[in-house]
């Protein structure tokens, strides 16, 4: 039997003719992401529409899934934006503007609070737009 990990379940919260309503469960894992939107908020329960045609009840327990693209996506902002932004900033006050590195390093702490900001209207604006599918039921 496969393992599921605690962070592909949901609890079918309501259903309707053409969609469920469900409810993510949360691991550990996702308290500490900076793009929890994209899954789940930080202390409230989430729900998310899943248009199916399959007959499901409220309570069933499934395993769903978020495509490989957008899990690549939130970690590129999350890990790598971050860097690129701090390196930019470095590299324009110390070399564009002839700053010393005494001023540059934390101007470039400045590119680092500026991709948090990024990141978050990132999360606000398209964190409850990702689609889900659902892969299987789970049997308790």
């Amino acid at each position: 039997m496969e393992q599921v990990n605690q962070e592909d379940l949901a609890v079918v919260k309501e259903v309707h003719p053409h969609f469920i309503l469900v409810e993510m469960q949360r691991g550990e894992a996702c308290a500490s992401c900076g793009l929890h939107g994209f899954c789940h908020t930080a202390d409230n329960p989430v729900t998310h529409k899943i248009y199916t045609e399959e007959t499901y009840r409220v309570g069933d327990l499934l395993q769903i899934e978020i495509s490989a693209g957008v899990r690549i996506v939130t970690s590129l902002l999350v890990f790598l934006v971050p860097i690129l932004l701090m390196i930019l900033f470095y590299t324009v006050a110390r070399f564009a503007l002839n700053f010393s590195d005494s001023l540059a390093i934390p101007i470039s702490f400045g590119g680092l609070l500026l991709s948090g900001l990024i990141i978050a209207v990132i999360d606000k604006k398209y964190g409850r737009k990702v689609n889900f599918e659902i892969k299987n039921k789970v049997e308790k």
